[in-house]
């Protein structure tokens, strides 16, 4: 049992104090079992994940993180928070996903200028910008078209990301213009 730094009980969930000034969020019946190890603070691109190192049964150690923890991930199987914070490790904000669904969850690049996802400036006229909304996916970008505004391609992009990504969808109305929280 870890002492250094105890999980805190609320009302609706627990806390788990990590390296970093960082928290993570757990139900409160998965107390018992995180409170066994000791977590700390990892930034991955656009998010912070809680890791730890498990012995496995081979003697070797291997790092979990707290959303594979929980949800018993074996190694591989990828663990997908619904709404890309990668703290929030409750069990209704996981979920199984491919490598692909996980992908569709992201949230915008770091290089992103447009401020929405799947949305760009196409510079090939320099005369005549247009915005352009492209959607990727089978491992090709699929242009959306030209349009007017920025916000008329978020659209264009969400209808698209919604018809191919289903629930896995992040979509422009759910983020704030220039947010850069994960997927």
């Amino acid at each position: 049992m870890r002492e250094d730094r105890p999980i805190i009980c609320r009302e609706s969930h627990a806390v788990v104090p990590l390296t970093q000034g960082h928290e993570a969020i757990i139900d409160r019946r998965d107390v018992a079992a995180v409170s066994r190890h000791k977590w700390h603070a990892v930034a991955d691109n656009n998010t912070v994940y809680a890791l730890t190192s498990i012995l496995n049964e081979d003697g070797q150690y291997r790092k979990v993180g707290l959303h594979a923890f929980i949800m018993g991930s074996k190694f591989g199987k990828r663990v997908d928070h619904r709404d890309g914070n990668g703290l929030n490790n409750r069990r209704g904000n996981l979920r199984f996903a491919t490598a692909s669904q996980n992908q569709w969850n992201k949230a915008l690049s770091r290089n992103n200028t447009s401020g929405y996802k799947g949305v760009r400036l196409d510079h090939r006229d320099n005369l005549n910008r247009k915005w352009r909304a492209t959607i990727y996916y089978d491992g090709k970008h699929h242009s959306l078209g030209y349009h007017a505004t920025p916000e008329d391609d978020a659209l264009a992009y969400d209808d698209a990301a919604r018809n191919v990504f289903g629930e896995f969808a992040r979509l422009n109305e759910t983020m704030s213009p220039g947010s850069s929280t994960h997927g």
